[in-house]
């Protein structure tokens, strides 16, 4: 693939990460009204005990977008994952001692096993799609094309 080509799918490719990143980060922005409504002890333990991983997130993914801006794609990367971390982190932290909301047990949770076959089924289907277009995504970005292009220059 010739390099201006490859140089223009990085810069969309970034274009839609950055567009996307910051739908995500409105959702989850508008998600806390609705969080406060329906699980208040969770929105008690975001705001007040997990409150420094909910900031720490927030501070990652908008960092995140900043770097693939600024075309620092291996450091947004980092930012991201830091950002998906905090937020797993926070969640556990804030229903923290009680994983489960009330006195459920693990057991009690557990899905039949129909259920959880259709899950498995559900995944795979999912990763039957989404894998050839990481496979392009990841391979555009790290992908160092050297190969002449297939036309000639104008003189």
């Amino acid at each position: 693939m010739h390099p201006a080509r490859v140089g223009r799918r990085r810069q969309s490719f970034a274009r839609r990460a950055v567009v996307t990143g910051a739908a995500s980060g409105a959702l989850a922005l508008a998600g806390t009204a609705v969080l406060r409504a329906d699980a208040p002890e969770l929105f008690h333990g975001l705001t007040h005990r997990a409150l420094w991983l909910v900031v720490l997130s927030a501070v990652s993914g908008v960092t995140g977008l900043g770097l693939l801006m600024t075309r620092h794609y291996l450091a947004a990367r980092a930012a991201a994952a830091l950002a998906v971390a905090a937020i797993l982190w926070s969640w556990g932290a804030a229903q923290y001692p009680a994983m489960l909301a009330g006195s459920l047990t693990a057991d009690q949770a557990a899905s039949q096993p129909a259920e959880l076959s259709a899950c498995l089924i559900s995944l795979a289907c999912g990763a039957v799609l989404l894998v050839p277009a990481l496979w392009l995504l990841y391979g555009t970005f790290q992908r160092a094309d050297t190969s002449p292009p297939r036309h000639r220059p104008a003189r």
